[in-house]
């Protein structure tokens, strides 16, 4: 988790709205919402997970992004040089949203959870 600098909190809530809030993932998107750099970076835990990247099973640690790295999956800053488009890495565009247990997530910062099945392009219902 990360640790909120209260002296120089104005109390916007960006950080409230990170995934990662709880579960520090690395990501460092908490730095990258809070405008008056009131944040410090957690301690990741690093722990590694078995999870299911569109019916691939993988060993990943992190976040849904970095499974979908070690399944072989490019994420990109620049549209159409790789496989999953990520250009804010703050989760906030929603540009790399990928269907994480059923529910559209952003990749950059949704953290991984044991058994969690991760669909690049599910089928509509």
């Amino acid at each position: 988790m990360f640790h909120r600098l209260e002296d120089r909190c104005i109390g916007c809530g960006n950080c409230r709205e990170l995934k990662c809030s709880e579960n520090c993932t690395g990501c460092g998107a908490c730095l990258l919402v809070c405008p008056e750099d009131a944040i410090l970076p957690g301690k990741s835990e690093f722990k590694e997970y078995t999870v299911k990247v569109d019916g691939r099973e993988v060993r990943a640690w992190g976040t849904v992004g970095d499974a979908l790295e070690v399944a072989g999956l490019k994420r990109t800053m620049i549209p159409g040089d790789g496989d999953i488009f990520s250009p804010c890495g703050s989760g906030t565009c929603l540009a790399c949203s990928v269907s994480a247990d059923g529910c559209i997530s952003p990749s950059c910062v949704t953290p991984l959870s044991e058994g969690m099945v991760i669909e690049t392009a599910p089928e509509p219902p």
